[in-house]
Protein backbone atom coordinates (compact mmCIF):
# COMPACT_ATOMS: atom_id res chain seq x y z
CA UNK A 1 0.00 0.00 0.00
CA UNK A 2 0.89 3.21 -0.84
CA UNK A 3 1.96 5.59 2.45
CA UNK A 4 -0.85 7.01 4.20
CA UNK A 5 -1.33 10.74 4.96
CA UNK A 6 -1.95 11.93 8.61
CA UNK A 7 -5.34 13.98 9.49
CA UNK A 8 -4.37 15.99 12.74
CA UNK A 9 -8.04 14.83 14.63
CA UNK A 10 -9.54 16.15 18.16
CA UNK A 11 -8.51 12.51 19.25
CA UNK A 12 -5.20 12.46 17.86
CA UNK A 13 -4.07 11.53 14.27
CA UNK A 14 -6.08 9.58 11.39
CA UNK A 15 -4.11 7.68 8.99
CA UNK A 16 -6.11 8.32 5.44
CA UNK A 17 -5.59 7.14 1.55
CA UNK A 18 -5.65 9.57 -0.75
CA UNK A 19 -5.94 8.93 -4.53
CA UNK A 20 -6.10 11.33 -7.49
CA UNK A 21 -6.64 11.46 -11.53
CA UNK A 22 -3.09 11.42 -13.45
CA UNK A 23 -3.45 14.94 -13.98
CA UNK A 24 -2.80 18.15 -12.71
CA UNK A 25 -5.83 19.55 -12.29
CA UNK A 26 -8.37 19.90 -9.91
CA UNK A 27 -11.26 17.90 -9.27
CA UNK A 28 -14.39 17.41 -7.36
CA UNK A 29 -13.82 15.14 -4.16
CA UNK A 30 -14.79 11.51 -2.53
CA UNK A 31 -15.02 10.67 0.93
CA UNK A 32 -14.43 6.98 0.66
CA UNK A 33 -16.04 5.39 3.72
CA UNK A 34 -13.92 2.56 4.74
CA UNK A 35 -16.12 -0.98 6.61
CA UNK A 36 -15.55 -2.50 9.64
CA UNK A 37 -12.24 -4.25 8.51
CA UNK A 38 -10.40 -0.78 8.03
CA UNK A 39 -8.46 0.72 5.56
CA UNK A 40 -6.45 -2.66 3.28
CA UNK A 41 -5.35 -2.55 -0.20
CA UNK A 42 -8.92 -3.56 -1.09
CA UNK A 43 -9.92 -0.07 -0.02
CA UNK A 44 -6.94 1.37 -1.76
CA UNK A 45 -8.07 -0.37 -4.73
CA UNK A 46 -11.48 1.14 -4.95
CA UNK A 47 -10.67 5.02 -4.32
CA UNK A 48 -7.78 4.36 -6.99
CA UNK A 49 -10.69 3.24 -9.02
CA UNK A 50 -12.93 5.82 -8.02
CA UNK A 51 -9.77 8.42 -8.84
CA UNK A 52 -9.60 7.16 -12.54
CA UNK A 53 -13.12 8.40 -12.98
CA UNK A 54 -11.85 11.83 -12.13
CA UNK A 55 -12.22 12.56 -8.68
CA UNK A 56 -9.75 12.97 -6.02
CA UNK A 57 -10.66 10.65 -3.08
CA UNK A 58 -9.91 10.55 0.63
CA UNK A 59 -10.03 7.37 2.70
CA UNK A 60 -9.60 7.67 6.39
CA UNK A 61 -8.99 5.60 8.83
CA UNK A 62 -12.50 6.40 11.14
CA UNK A 63 -11.14 3.97 13.62
CA UNK A 64 -8.11 5.93 14.84
CA UNK A 65 -9.41 6.50 17.98
CA UNK A 66 -8.49 2.87 18.58
CA UNK A 67 -5.57 2.62 17.17
CA UNK A 68 -3.40 2.98 13.97
CA UNK A 69 -3.83 0.88 10.92
CA UNK A 70 -1.19 -1.78 11.77
CA UNK A 71 -2.54 -2.14 15.12
CA UNK A 72 -5.97 -2.80 14.17
CA UNK A 73 -5.13 -5.14 10.86
CA UNK A 74 -7.15 -8.29 11.67
CA UNK A 75 -5.28 -11.18 12.55
CA UNK A 76 -7.08 -14.14 11.33
CA UNK A 77 -8.69 -14.67 7.91
CA UNK A 78 -12.49 -13.36 8.67
CA UNK A 79 -13.71 -15.16 5.39
CA UNK A 80 -14.10 -18.25 7.63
Amino acid sequence: MRPFIEIPAADGTAEAIVARPDDDQAHPGVLLWMDAIGLRPRIEEMADRIASWGYTVLAPNVFYRSGTVDELEPTTDLRE
